[in-house]
């Protein structure tokens, strides 16, 4: 009989559905347990088992586990939704399957918890205040300066998150925390470094990667490109390594992926944005696969079903991710031109989110996006410079 690989919950719009095609391509029949089925658009497109249950409840899932597919069926527990990493690492705990540590993550997860930590270690220290009231918070401006930025302390994506300039900007984003849907209990702000960002992929404490990464919308933070591998100064790479094995240590994220996102400052100085105690999304594996020839994917189906992990690289390649942003439209000529240059150019989008009036200004906003590879690696700046015009503002949307 083959054997079940659960997962509780996905993501929605990166790599969910990729897991749920590499789990069958690896012998194991995936079964997705979901609260809402109108958060996945894939729910009934590809060949794997659903199962409707209480996801922020254990003891609801562990019986639906039990009466449905059999404790003894199960091979491995996983999630791609970053909310439910805890919750499937409990499970598989109570399984007896390999497991991350549920309490770590829980805590990590919260970017108080980080920020608290990271200072009192004296790493990549930031002034950082929980947002509790408006005097305290201006107090804290008012000592620090502009820019600051804003940001829930247990969201992904960028939902939330708020850069500032002055202190309109600053009453302004006050008011909308306080009258904030974002469901959190708790904000907070932080000094602001401006940079070029990075985000340092993790695997068992080992460091696979390093990704280049592209934001716009200022002061919104939407994540609009990824470039694998970064272009680091040997210095560079070296003091961010050292960086990064003291954070994982700090935290205990020992085992398994992590995803840690930084920003090198003129002065050369690193910046941890925030530690992520799970794997890269934005399709950081896919350009990471079509790069090197690993997959960050099956090292994760690999770990939570207990077999050896391999993430050798046997090849050298580009590759690259431009997300096309609602109010822009695709340069087909471009898209043409990037076809012709590189092996691989793969065009995604959804025609229906693009018409969506409502703009979040946070990962929600991306309809579509390009992802490329060439072994040409001489040719990485063609193909960027290309990429980077892969998309147009227009007015209708």
């Amino acid at each position: 009989m083959m054997k079940y690989l659960i997962f509780v919950e996905s993501n929605t719009t990166g790599t969910g559905e990729i897991f749920l095609e590499r789990a069958s391509k690896a012998g194991y029949e995936p079964v997705l347990m979901y609260r809402d089925g109108n958060r996945y658009h894939f729910l009934n497109k590809a060949p794997f088992r659903t199962i409707k249950v209480d996801t922020s409840n254990i003891d609801h899932i562990l019986h639906s586990v039990a009466s449905e597919l059999g404790t003894e069926n199960v091979a491995g527990v996983w999630s791609t939704s970053e909310y439910y990493i805890s919750t499937a690492s409990e499970l598989a705990s109570l399984l007896n399957l390999p497991s991350l540590d549920c309490e770590r993550i829980k805590a990590v997860r919260n970017k108080k918890f980080q920020r608290e930590q990271l200072n009192r270690h004296q790493l990549s220290y930031t002034p950082f205040s929980e947002i509790t009231d408006k005097a305290a918070v201006l107090h804290f401006v008012h000592s620090v300066g502009f820019p600051v930025i804003i940001k829930p302390v247990d969201c992904s994506g960028s939902v939330g998150v708020l850069a500032i300039s002055d202190e309109n900007e600053l009453l302004r984003a006050l008011s909308t925390v306080f009258g904030s849907s974002v469901s959190t209990t708790e904000w907070i702000i932080e000094k602001y470094y401006p940079g070029e960002q990075y985000s340092v992929e993790v695997f068992n404490s080992n460091i696979v990667g390093i990704t280049h990464q592209h934001y716009d919308y200022f002061p919104r933070m939407i994540a609009v490109g990824h470039d694998f591998p970064a272009l680091l100064e040997t210095e560079k790479t070296t003091a961010l390594t050292t960086l990064i094995g003291r954070v994982i240590s700090l935290f205990g994220l020992t085992s398994g992926p992590v995803h840690i996102e930084v920003r090198f400052l003129q002065d050369e100085n690193i910046k941890i944005i925030e530690v992520n105690p799970r794997l890269a999304g934005g399709y950081i594996p896919e350009i990471f696969r079509l790069s090197t020839g690993s997959d960050l994917i099956k090292a994760c189906i690999d770990y939570c079903t207990g077999n050896i992990v391999d993430l050798s690289k046997p090849e050298n390649n580009f590759s690259a991710i431009r997300f096309i942003v609602k109010g822009n439209k695709l340069n087909h000529r471009v898209f043409r031109c990037l076809k012709e240059k590189c092996q691989e150019a793969v065009l995604c989008f959804d025609e229906n989110k693009r018409k969506e009036s409502i703009f979040h200004g946070d990962f929600r906003d991306r309809y579509g996006h390009i992802i490329v590879m060439t072994p040409n690696v001489s040719a990485r700046e063609d193909v960027i410079e290309i990429l980077n015009n892969s998309s147009y503002p227009v007015m209708d949307t």
